[in-house]
């Protein structure tokens, strides 16, 4: 039977309570140990309704709110206590919208924040864990805030570390007495990590960030750190953002903010105890990071070609820009958005000139005669078919549109 009995807590970081019916308050005690700086109080008359709440009936507890597609059922106390901490989580960013939460680890090196953004099997945790065993203190490693200001803030959501069990076999002697010792809880998939002091995960804790490190393993590689784009990594945490109330179009603009002064760079390993090494050998004592090698062409690359018979488009085919698709630049480089739809794209150097040079309308033979005038090392059949993809490709995603010819004879300069 379901008890009626109903208790409500307010949480320290929360603007709204929580409602706890039938006795699924019980949860509270294990709360400590996922997550740090979540103290809780019961308030005896609420002023307003939170969005969520919890009910235990015949041994299974339930939670339900807004951003939950539907409720969330678990007989295991353990278990629906992380869900708890994940759903008291999800209501701090309901509630915070100007923070932009990201799917990641985070450990401050010197007086930085590095992050490591999520990405399958990349190793994120574990390099996490890695960290805070050689001393450096881990702002969390599944997903954090980023805070707007002058300087962009990796800020702790107080989630406690989470390693995948077993540990990899390159895990070292000393990261297996690091779990160890620190452990708070576990089952059978993983290890859930509590650590003293300011040197692991407690909510507000706040730090510059400093970098952000894509990772990269593979079998045997040594630790290497070599510098990207920042529309690299502004491209990989696109898909990592967790921020409820932003769609990726939306996200943009506080991506590129954050990243504008940021250095990105790529990390590749194998062995973690060299890639820690690298870290710190690189973004504490200064060490100089490995040069990229210039991207080359390949001797007798078969280039695409086109011939008058191949062509896409029919001769004079012109295009324009879509209306009201937003274009933001990082160092260079430009990403559009879609309002509409919510679409991100990335532009590459030929298709970011296409789309400068598409402000009034533009044949698609008059481009390719500017850009092979750019680049007179460049065969202008290979120009010609690079622009018709570009501009196929562009015109399917609706960020440039056809030109009748009525419109565009009204843009043609007079002959001279």
């Amino acid at each position: 039977m379901t008890s009626e009995t109903s208790r409500t807590f307010a949480f320290t970081p929360l603007r709204l309570p929580v409602r706890f019916v039938g006795g699924s308050e019980a949860l509270l005690g294990l709360l400590p140990r996922l997550a740090s700086g979540w103290a809780s109080r019961e308030v005896s008359e609420p002023e307003e309704e939170g969005p969520l709440v919890v009910t235990l009936e015949n041994g299974v507890f339930r939670m339900t709110a807004p951003w939950l597609d539907e409720p969330v059922e678990e007989r295991d106390p353990f278990r629906a206590a992380a869900h708890l901490a994940v759903d008291l989580l999800e209501s701090y960013l309901d509630e915070n919208p100007e923070l932009l939460a990201v799917h990641g680890g985070c450990a401050v090196l010197g007086d930085k924040a590095i992050l490591f953004p999520g990405a399958a099997r990349a190793g994120k945790s574990t390099l996490t864990a890695a960290l805070g065993a050689a001393g450096f203190p881990v702002l969390g490693d599944d997903v954090l805030a980023l805070s707007p200001g002058e300087f962009y803030r990796a800020m702790s959501l107080g989630m406690h570390q989470r390693l995948r069990l077993p540990l990899p076999d390159s895990a070292s002697d000393e990261l297996r007495a690091y779990v160890a010792e620190h452990s708070r809880a576990a089952d059978e998939k993983y290890a859930y990590l509590g650590l003293p002091g300011n040197s692991g995960p407690a909510f507000g804790r706040s730090t510059p960030l400093g970098a952000v490190v894509l990772l990269e393993r593979a079998d045997g590689q040594a630790a290497t750190l070599t510098p990207l784009l920042p529309g690299d990594g502004v491209q990989h945490l696109m898909m990592q953002h967790l921020s409820p109330a932003l769609s990726q179009a939306d996200a943009l603009p506080h991506l590129i903010a954050a990243l504008e002064n940021t250095p990105c760079y790529r990390l590749c390993y194998d062995d973690l105890a060299e890639a820690v090494a690298r870290l710190k050998a690189v973004l504490v004592d200064g060490e100089d990071v490995e040069a990229l090698a210039p991207a080359t062409e390949e001797a007798g690359e078969d280039h695409p070609r086109l011939d008058d018979a191949d062509r896409v488009f029919e001769i004079g085919r012109r295009f324009v820009r879509a209306p009201g698709i937003e274009h933001h630049e990082l160092d260079g480089e430009a990403f559009l958005t879609q309002p509409d739809s919510g679409a991100v794209y990335r532009l590459n150097p030929i298709s970011s000139a296409l789309w400068k040079l598409a402000e009034n309308p533009m044949s698609v033979d008059l481009c390719t005669a500017l850009l092979a005038d750019a680049f007179p090392d460049v065969d202008d059949r290979r120009i010609l078919a690079d622009v018709e993809k570009l501009f196929s490709e562009m015109s399917a995603a609706g960020l440039v549109e056809p030109v009748e010819r009525e419109r565009a004879d009204r843009f043609d300069a007079p002959a001279g």
